[in-house]
């Protein structure tokens, strides 16, 4: 089985400071996401503008989407400060789910409308940034487990990966 994994994060930090930066910024970018959503709902209402059905649906599954990454950050978040592999491991299953989001309606993107260096380039770049995150959180996991069995506490008596 092919396993990447890497021993620290952007070269100089930690995997654990490496987390809880990439951790903060994802709660960052999803507050700012879900504000500039609601944002953009208001302005429509504000100018009489009458969405339509498919608008609304699309605004709520963003906001829904949003939450849901804002909860996957704090759990992040959670798991790196207990140093908890189990709940870096669920941050790192919806982060999977993110990146085959991403890549699908990418395409789906590029196949709709004309072609666009600039997007294309942001796309990658992007893609390519939330496939390391997806790499540290799980060397970090790793690493975890793997301290987990070298060290037992007293009440431990396997150690089961």
């Amino acid at each position: 089985m092919c396993s990447y994994t890497v021993m620290t994060c952007c070269c100089c930090l930690s995997l654990e400071q490496g987390l809880i930066i990439f951790g903060i910024l994802d709660l960052i970018c999803d507050l700012l996401d879900i504000f500039q959503i609601h944002v953009y709902f208001r302005e429509d209402d504000f100018l009489n503008v009458n969405l339509a059905t498919v608008d609304a649906f699309g605004g709520a599954i963003q906001v829904a989407i949003a939450l849901a990454d804002v909860a996957f950050s704090i759990v992040l978040l959670v798991g790196v400060k207990k140093a908890s592999s189990s709940y870096v491991m669920i941050w790192w299953w919806w982060s999977l789910l993110q990146i085959s989001w991403m890549i699908f309606f990418g395409l789906e993107y590029l196949d709709l409308y004309p072609f666009n260096e600039v997007d294309a380039l942001v796309g990658c770049l992007v893609t390519c940034l939330f496939v390391y995150r997806t790499v540290v959180a799980r060397s970090y996991a790793l690493s975890i487990q793997s301290k987990s069995c070298r060290q037992p506490s007293s009440n431990t008596i396997y150690c089961v990966i």
